[in-house]
């Protein structure tokens, strides 16, 4: 599953950057780490902070290859989205993710002082995140 998803993020570098956008044209961040889970075969809503408010949670420490990595505002004005970027990880402290300030898909160092802006997630195994997306999809809207 993990390597899955991290061959389809590698699939989509040099793809330009667009907001709103989902396809090879171009694409933002959030449609990325959903077109990564989807290509490991799950169905999933591709918003950035629908992903993080929806999946397990856990600690930085723990960070494993194939994990959704998310930026989090330090600063919780009321104006500001709890969770402004996602990317996915694939290990050596490397992340792609579809960035704004390079116009592309960008693989990049996660440098020290990202990682002080990053909270992630992870599906456990596949068993248990095929269960909790059943357990989702059987939600009333």
């Amino acid at each position: 599953m993990r390597e899955l998803i991290v061959a389809e993020a590698h699939s989509w570098l040099d793809v330009p950057f667009r907001i709103g956008g989902n396809d090879r044209s171009g694409i933002d961040c959030s449609h990325l780490a959903g077109k990564c889970l989807r290509a490991a075969g799950f169905k999933i809503i591709a918003w950035c902070d629908w992903l993080f408010l929806n999946l397990p949670v856990k600690p930085l420490h723990l960070l494993e290859f194939g994990d959704l990595v998310f930026w989090q505002l330090k600063n919780n004005h009321p104006s500001n989205r709890l969770i402004r970027h996602v990317g996915i990880y694939i290990g050596d402290q490397q992340i792609i993710h579809a960035s704004s300030l390079a116009g592309r898909v960008i693989k990049s160092a996660a440098s020290s002082s990202d990682l002080d802006h990053l909270v992630f997630v992870e599906a456990r195994t596949e068993e248990m995140i095929r269960q909790w997306i059943q357990e989702i999809q059987k939600r009333p809207s």
